[in-house]
């Protein structure tokens, strides 16, 4: 079984790089940085993954 000091850095990642990701093909769709939804999926997407850093360095 898996502790929590293991799995949560992994699951904010994971999170992290699902939003990344579709941040990315919303860029490629439109082709712009200016839209609403691109701008909300990279920030999301770097919340996460500096959380999940965070919790690699400190757990």
């Amino acid at each position: 079984m898996m502790s929590v000091q293991t799995w949560m850095p992994f699951l904010f990642l994971v999170i992290g790089v699902f939003h990344a990701v579709t941040a990315w093909r919303e860029y490629q769709r439109t082709g712009a940085t200016d839209t609403p939804v691109f701008k909300a999926k990279s920030r999301v997407a770097g919340i996460f993954i500096v959380v999940s850093l965070f919790l690699f360095i400190y757990l």
